[in-house]
């Protein structure tokens, strides 16, 4: 039953904020169907958590909700501090950068690709410098039907045997089913690590 004095709904005051709290619960659903165990480490000052170990057979991976790690810093010029709203922290230094976006996919495709990959494929940066290896962008929308789109064309997507990285692309969510879709697409951004 929603209720903001709830943890979980604590500071919801629009859909778009729901939207990415659900999708916050499919990220982890997602790790959970490869094999992983889900462990919070920290939470925001409402309480929700804003970062996830993530465990496997001596793996760990870290999703971090509207934060970014540590060795991350904002280096785009004349702007406060960029946070994604998902950034996956995997074992051997790359990322995945996910945003939530409460849209249709339209108007992600004309307006939020380009925004989205100066701001934090160009805007964000390793505190010492270098490059910080993302090996994907990718925004959440609310969809009738599970769907991916990606920027690539088919013959450099994430499922073509030449991608190029980062992948960049859209998925859309159906909350009613699981999302095989973003499973997958995760499952294989795994791989490459």
């Amino acid at each position: 039953t929603y209720s903001k004095d709830k943890k979980l709904f604590k500071g919801i005051n629009r859909m778009d904020q729901l939207f990415e709290k659900a999708c916050f619960y499919k990220l982890i659903d997602s790790f959970k169907n490869s094999g992983y165990e889900a462990e919070e480490i920290s939470s925001n000052e409402d309480g929700f958590p804003n970062k996830i170990k993530l465990l496997k057979t001596g793996i760990i991976h870290h999703l971090y909700f509207e934060t970014i790690p540590d060795k991350l810093i904002t280096v785009r010029n004349n702007s406060g501090k960029l946070k994604p709203d998902f950034t996956i922290e995997l074992e051997n230094g790359k990322f995945i950068i996910i945003d939530a976006k409460y849209k249709k996919l339209d108007m992600i495709k004309r307006f939020d690709y380009p925004d989205l990959s100066l701001k934090y494929l160009h805007g964000i940066g390793g505190k010492s410098g270098g490059f910080f290896n993302p090996i994907g962008l990718f925004v959440l929308f609310p969809g009738i039907e599970d769907s991916i789109e990606f920027y690539q064309n088919k013959e450099y997507d994430l499922y073509s045997d030449n991608p190029v990285y980062p992948s960049i692309g859209s998925i859309g969510l159906n909350f009613e089913d699981e999302s095989q879709l973003l499973n997958n697409c995760i499952q294989k951004l795994l791989e490459i690590n």
